[in-house]
């Protein structure tokens, strides 16, 4: 074999590992490798980033880590099934029912369809998200769009990635309400 074929080769060995590599950097939390039954089980959430936007203003960005006053947990099941559930509370390390400031739960169904994950209704977390600057009558409320896709899953870490629009209509005004939420959990 002529000696410049041999450097050609040599050059190829390592363009075709840093070629693997980076194909499967991520191991199982690519999107083409999400699988059901590793998702099924029960999980803690650990930490939620939350930002609101208003007519495409930043209003709140801000994270909630899980503490001794905020816990939350979801539980797949095989059949498809989740119940998630979400509490505040204060100076409390059980979160007695006469300390609770806020509790959220949620039941229904989630699905793989490929790397398409859907879930109706969204999961319970530590924020718990009302309009604001909204007085007198109540606002008609009509969801725009809801999106949520799962950004890791491995068999210890789940994240997953929300974006939920709606619109706040009173006399006065119509606003166009953004809720990205990111939830980050553990086993």
């Amino acid at each position: 074999m002529p000696r410049h074929m041999k450097k050609a080769y040599l050059l190829l060995i390592p363009a075709f590992l840093l070629l693997f590599y980076a194909c499967n950097r991520n191991g199982n939390a690519t999107p083409a490798n999400f699988n059901q039954s590793i998702l099924v089980g029960s999980w803690t959430l650990q930490k939620e980033h939350y930002v609101r936007n208003i007519n495409g203003a930043v209003q709140v960005d801000t994270t909630e880590t899980a503490s001794a006053y905020a816990t939350a947990k979801a539980q797949f099941n095989a059949d498809g099934s989740f119940a998630s559930s979400a509490y505040t509370g204060q100076n409390t390390l059980n979160l007695a029912s006469t300390n609770i400031i806020a509790a959220d739960t949620t039941k229904g169904q989630y699905a793989f369809s490929g790397s398409t994950f859907t879930i109706s209704p969204s999961l319970a977390g530590f924020i718990m998200f009302a309009p604001v600057g909204i007085t007198g009558t109540p606002p008609v409320i009509t969801p725009i769009s809801n999106t949520e896709q799962i950004t890791t899953l491995t068999g210890s870490n789940f994240t997953l990635h929300a974006d939920v629009v709606v619109s706040y209509a009173t006399a006065s005004a119509v606003k166009t309400y953004e809720y990205v939420t990111d939830y980050y959990y553990s086993r």
